[in-house]
C-alpha cells in the first residue's frame, strides 16, 4: 500500500464577468454563484461576498476615496441592486435596494449621486412580469428607498446632466 488518491475537490465554478474598478479595488460578479469578488490591487487579497440572485451588471460608483471602493450590482433574479462597498481596511459590505422587475441595465451619474436601473429593450425582451416603461432611481449614499418612475416606452439610453440634477431617458417616444 501506497497512499490512496484523494477525490477531486468539489469547487463551485464561477463565471466572473468583466471587472469594474473603483478606488484601489477591482470588482467582478459571478451570476452562477451569486457573489461578487472585491480584489485589493495593493495586496491582491480577494474578498468574496454574497449579493442577490443573478448578478449581471456591475458599475463603479464614482467619488470614492482612493483607498476604498464601491459598485452597484444589478441582481436580475432577486430584482434588486446590491450596493457593494469596500473600506480602506478591506472590509466589504452589501446593501440591497429593490428595482423594477425585469431591469437589465444600470447607469451611474458621474458624481456617484444616482444609480438608475431600467429594462433596455435592445438587450432582450421582458423575461417575465415587469415594465419596459419604468425605471428605478437610487441614491446610494442615502437611506431613502428606491424611487420608481414611469418614462416612455422602451428606454434605451440614459444620460445625467453635469450637475446630476436632471436625468434624460431616451425611449421610443423621444427624450424624457
Amino acid at each position: 500500500g501506497g497512499d490512496p488518491v484523494p477525490p477531486p475537490e468539489d469547487e463551485e465554478e464561477g463565471d466572473f464577468r468583466v471587472p469594474e474598478t473603483s478606488g484601489k479595488y477591482v470588482y467582478s460578479a459571478s451570476e452562477a454563484t451569486d457573489r461578487v469578488a472585491a480584489i485589493n490591487t495593493d495586496s491582491l487579497a480577494i474578498d468574496v461576498v454574497d449579493v442577490g440572485g443573478g448578478p449581471t451588471e456591475v458599475r463603479a460608483i464614482p467619488g470614492q476615496p482612493v483607498d476604498a471602493g464601491a459598485v452597484a450590482v444589478l441582481d436580475v433574479i432577486t430584482e434588486d441592486i446590491a450596493l457593494v462597498r469596500t473600506t480602506a481596511q478591506s472590509v466589504t459590505t452589501v446593501e440591497l435596494r429593490e428595482v423594477t422587475p425585469s431591469a437589465n441595465d444600470l447607469r451611474v451619474s458621474d458624481d456617484g449621486a444616482w444609480v438608475l436601473a431600467f429594462h433596455d429593450i435592445d438587450k432582450g425582451a421582458l423575461s417575465g412580469p415587469g415594465s419596459d416603461q419604468e425605471v428605478t432611481l437610487i441614491a446610494p449614499d442615502s437611506a431613502t428607498e428606491s424611487t420608481f418612475l414611469t418614462v416612455g416606452l422602451h428606454p434605451r439610453d440614459v444620460a445625467f446632466s453635469p450637475d446630476s440634477t436632471k436625468i434624460f431617458v431616451t425611449t421610443d417616444d423621444g427624450v424624457n
